[in-house]
């Protein structure tokens, strides 16, 4: 008896884990698992985390157990090599937690990854049920890396709060592709050719992948050991009881937190001095995170640098307690697999997180507390009276004046209709632009849902908030086709995309994907903060001028917002426009907001009988015929573009320019703003006026107030005083244009002699359009200060030279604005001094004879010199020949005296380098004839090009250490001709293929001669530089020294 006893209890102590396992009840859990890297039926790449959620007892919302092969998204495999695609919302709708496996994808016998990537459609579903739900969320490698695309990849790494180095890696217990058939064949093809040697490694080490193609590996004598493990913090420690792991075998991304605290675990491994000196030459850290958690709209979002799920060692059975533990206990480490650290970390971390995603209640935060008024059952935040915009502070209406910034779309790299910029990036600016005392932001269009996000988040934590105009974007191309506002397809179209701004705003929107848009869902609710909507574009004075012909007796429209009394066809529209506006808003969320649309001096409603191109005072569009109703509550106001320089007869007219401003001086701008303000009956807003702090111009002013080859200081000067005379002349305030540089951007003179569509991959210095911005990207690798430690810092080795009796080295290099040359004298004292540059970058062109110097030949034809030679005297000069201003203005247009030589090759004549700033005009009044103007862009200024010196000079092109004997020179890549320096893409033979002309280079030759007797140069005389092409453009965010200025202009006022 006794002895059946025995055994009974063994049976139950045998059992009880199973016993235990069953009495523990099951709960339901919403789980989200997208896997898009599934090639086979093993689905390996999940399969851990659903053996996890059946141990844990975590059912499918249908109360069955996790299926691998059915719950999750993405790739699904059938027969054969076929695969098909399990969508999102068929998984989930409203998820708990949301576990992004591996977007890799599959690959197939014609491409890589041609199943894979996160899409667009797939990222904006994610976010979507994330903001919806807040959900847990659970990343791990690869989610973001090759193939899914860029735009995506920056949301992703915006929204986990971490950059990726672009490098990948793994450690391998075996080099020896023959003895390891783990090594990639792509890593070991791709080594062979950036190494013109084979493969010949084995042992133990570490291989190193980069997007860009780029293989590092680690072996003996870089290692210690190749065991790669975590390292838990002490928030990491704290919240998961884990302080390290087994080895990890498998693959990882390398990644750096935007936030240390945010780090869980660090990857920690054995280098020896070798190793960390190998890492450090080719740009990969030595420490870098393994695990990461930030807090996105009151839910934590975890990212693991690893494939930690990846496992084909996982029991059949899972229905018994306490299993993991044993597991932990008895698996024991080995460098075949990652076993043991599946056992001992992955589980027990995904344990804390399933049991936090199951009881997770999210963060709720509170609106900011912006006051609001209710009027007849219309709440509003913000009103017109007394020619001020007016908010509610402690219950009391009081005046504000806007001092802000416009917004645009572009970042580097990118089209704005790519909509690239991050939510980390627009949280970034909006922090600066509320640091600069500006109260409000314009957006013309819809941007992607991280801005609005961005701005709700910004303004839940500020003490003043920053408040938002919003434009309505009109299509353009269609209303310059039809001329014609009212044409049935532009009216439908503007009226949907004015609905779906309206619900953007409202945090109630999906907008589904559409090319050139942004797309996404869009739940951030930020109309507390909207202080006014301005309606449509900068019109063009055509479709203005047609559609009130084509219309003509069109009456006077009557709307429940709206009204016109003896309106033009066109005011009728925009008065409909404005009605539907507010109607929108009106009736679905019980709220108004001040209202306007977009003007410009262009289609003001002044005349101008001093301006002398026709169009630009063809058509005026008069606010002052469109008139609210007693139902409009908010207000309305008039808004305006100005700017100091264009149209012409700002420049021309004589009252204007004897204009006396507040401080007594001479002043067409705030004369015309006089004038213009005078003729309004309602409240006027500049929402736009500014200055490009660029190199290259497009217009000139009398005071010096330029469309371009503006310093940055200057920028900042000209811009406070214009502000100031926005208010001195009554104005409700202003918007400067633009808060970041824009490189997608083109204006009239430089637009023929750049590639169109590689616009957004460079910064071109001769674009003023591009340069409006308060924040540059422009990196600017080397400073142009006189000093070399940028030079040591890049390594740049000097080039070769043949024996110069006056110049010992010239180094150069290049980034995406410059071409970069430094020249060091043996004598200090002869620095600068009479030196000519010789550069040849067209093949079959230039002049081989150079009058310079006491008279240079040279076996390479030139194209390009560089004088140096005193402050009047320095300058860049072209082959008459390749002279894309000459070609232009004398040859095609002949606006410019003819020069019958400039179209022989060789023929020795050099031009100076002019950039057009206008054509041949005539004042209609006083019938005075304005010639054919045109700017030195290629007269060159000496300066400190550093933005950290204090005597910081943004317009500098070279500089001179008279101590040091010490040259440094930046050339602008289109004083070059160059069409696109991403692609070496050139202008060819204009003389052949007009300005469109172009052509591929492989490198530029370059030669220095600083004498005064007469030389002959050989082709070995030259140094040719080369550098790689580039798909996407590297940049840096910098605050130019106008940002200084503005602020402490702004911050005079309430």
């Amino acid at each position: 008896m006794r002895k059946w006893l025995w055994l009974v209890i063994l049976l139950i102590i045998i059992a009880s884990p199973i016993l235990v396992w069953y009495a523990k009840p099951a709960k339901k859990m919403n789980l989200l698992i997208f896997d898009k890297t599934v090639p086979d039926h093993t689905f390996r790449e999940h399969q851990g985390l659903t053996w996890l959620l059946n141990y844990k007892k975590y059912n499918h919302p249908s109360g069955e157990p996790y299926r691998k092969e059915m719950d999750y998204a993405g790739i699904v495999p059938v027969d054969g090599k076929k695969y098909t695609n399990r969508s999102i919302s068929k998984i989930s709708n409203s998820p708990q937690l949301i576990y992004t496996a591996d977007t890799y994808g599959i690959d197939t016998p014609h491409s890589k990854g041609s199943y894979g990537g996160l899409s667009n459609q797939e990222w904006t579903k994610l976010q979507e049920l994330y903001y919806d739900h807040q959900p847990v969320w659970v990343s791990e490698y690869n989610s973001f890396a090759s193939p899914t695309p860029k735009n995506v990849r920056e949301g992703l790494l915006s929204f986990l709060n971490i950059n990726w180095t672009g490098w990948i890696g793994r450690s391998f217990e075996e080099l020896d592709p023959a003895k390891n058939k783990e090594i990639p064949d792509t890593a070991i093809r791709a080594y062979e050719a950036q190494e013109k040697q084979p493969w010949k490694k084995s042992g133990p080490g570490f291989v190193f992948i980069h997007e860009d193609g780029q293989v590092v590996v680690l072996e003996e004598g870089h290692l210690k050991s190749n065991q790669l493990t975590l390292k838990f913090t002490s928030s990491g420690k704290k919240e998961f009881n884990l302080k390290e792991s087994p080895r990890y075998n498998y693959w990882f991304d390398v990644i750096t937190p935007r936030n240390g605290k945010e780090v869980i675990a660090n990857y920690e491994w054995s280098l020896t001095n070798e190793g960390e000196k190998w890492l450090n030459k080719h740009g990969i850290p030595e420490k870098f995170a393994a695990i990461t958690k930030t807090e996105k709209n009151g839910s934590p979002a975890f990212y693991f640098a690893g494939d930690y799920n990846d496992t084909n060692h996982l029991p059949s059975f899972y229905k018994t307690a306490g299993l993991i533990k044993m597991k932990s206990l008895f698996t024991k480490e080995n460098s075949a697999d990652s076993e043991a650290f599946y056992w001992n970390t992955y589980a027990p971390l995904m344990e804390t997180i399933l049991d936090e995603a199951a009881s997770h209640s999210p963060k709720k935060k509170e609106t900011a507390k912006v006051e609001q008024e209710k009027v007849d059952g219309i709440s509003i935040n913000a009103k017109l009276e007394s020619d001020r915009f007016q908010i509610l502070k402690n219950g009391k209406w009081v005046p504000m004046t806007i001092k802000g910034v416009n917004m645009g779309m572009g970042k580097p790299g990118a089209w704005p209709g790519e909509a690239a910029i991050t939510e980390d990036e627009y949280y970034r600016w909006i922090q600066q632009i509320g640091k600069m005392n500006a109260n409000a932001i314009r957006v013309y269009t819809l941007h992607p849902p991280g801005f609005y996000r961005a701005l709700k988040r910004y303004n839940e934590q500020a003490e003043t908030p920053i408040y938002l105009f919003h434009g309505i974007w009109i299509d353009e191309e269609p209303l310059e086709e039809k001329l014609d506002a009212f044409d049935s397809g532009i009216v439908k179209q503007f009226k949907s995309d004015i609905k779906t701004i309206v619900d953007v705003v409202h945090g109630n929107a999906t907008v589904p994907e559409k090319p050139g848009h942004a797309s996404g869902s869009y739940k951030a609710d930020v109309s507390p903060y909207l202080i006014g909507w301005i309606v449509g574009i900068e019109w063009y004075p055509d479709m203005v001028d047609s559609t009130n012909k084509k219309h003509q007796g069109k009456g006077d429209f009557s709307g429940t917002y709206m009204r016109t009394k003896q309106a033009q066809p066109f005011e009728y529209w925009l008065a409909s426009m404005m009605d539907y506006t507010i109607q929108q808003e009106s009736q679905n969320y019980g709220t108004q907001h001040p209202i306007s649309f977009t003007n410009w001096v262009t289609t003001d409603l002044l005349d101008h009988p001093y301006e002398p191109l026709k169009k630009e005072d063809l058509v005026g569009i008069n606010p002052n015929v469109i008139h609210p109703t007693e139902q409009l509550k908010a207000g309305y106001f008039a808004a305006y573009h100005v700017y100091p320089y264009y149209p012409d007869f700002l420049n021309i007219d004589k009252n204007y320019l004897k204009y006396k401003d507040h401080r007594g001086k001479a002043n067409s701008y705030a004369g015309y703003l006089h004038d213009l303000k005078k003729a309004h009956t309602m409240p006027v807003l500049i929402a736009e006026f500014g200055l490009p702090a660029s190199r290259g111009i497009t217009h000139s002013n009398p005071y010096g107030w330029n469309q371009g080859h503006n310093s940055e200081e200057k920028q900042g000067k000209v811009v406070t005083e214009r502000f100031e005379d926005i208010l001195k002349e009554g104005y409700t305030g202003g918007l400067v244009f633009n808060w970041q540089d824009e490189w997608f951007k083109r204006t009239w003179n430089t637009m023929d002699f750049d590639d169109p569509n590689r616009r957004p991959y460079w910064s071109n210095a001769q674009t003023n359009e591009q340069q409006f911005g308060i924040l540059s990207f422009d990196r600017l690798k080397i400073r142009v200060d006189g000093k070399t430690d940028d030079w040591k810092k890049e390594k740049i080795k000097p080039a070769k030279l043949k024996t110069n009796k006056v110049i010992k080295k010239m180094f150069v290099t290049h980034d995406e604005r410059y071409l970069y040359i430094r020249l060091d004298y043996k004598q200090a004292k002869d620095a600068g001094m009479d030196t000519t540059l010789l550069i040849d970058t067209i093949p079959e062109q230039g002049n081989k004879s150079i009058s310079y110097n006491g008279g240079i030949a040279s076996e390479r034809g030139i194209d390009f010199l560089l004088r140096l030679n005193g402050k009047n005297d320095s300058r860049m000069l072209v082959d008459s020949y390749y002279d894309s201003h000459y070609f232009m203005y004398g040859e095609k247009l002949k606006l410019i005296p003819k020069k019958p030589y400039a179209s022989r090759k060789n023929n020795g004549q050099f031009h100076k380098i002019e950039m057009a700033l206008n054509k041949t005009l005539t004042n209609p009044v006083t019938k005075e004839v304005y010639p054919f103007e045109s700017f030195e862009t290629g007269k060159l200024e000496k300066g400190n090009g550093n933005p950290d010196a204090q005597n910081y000079d943004s317009l500098a092109d070279y500089e001179i250490n008279k101590k040091t004997g010490i040259v440094e020179i930046r050339i602008p890549w289109m004083l070059l001709n160059v069409k696109d320096p991403s692609t070496k893409e050139i202008a060819g033979d204009y003389w052949k293929g007009g300005p469109e002309a172009s052509q591929k280079i492989q490198d530029i030759s370059l030669a220095a001669v600083a004498s005064s007797k007469q030389s002959r140069l050989n082709t070995d005389d030259f140094f040719s530089y080369s550098w790689k092409t580039w798909q996407q453009p590297q940049y840096e965010e910098r605050l130019k020294r106008s940002y200084e200025i503005i602020q402490k202009e702004f911050a005079k006022y309430k």
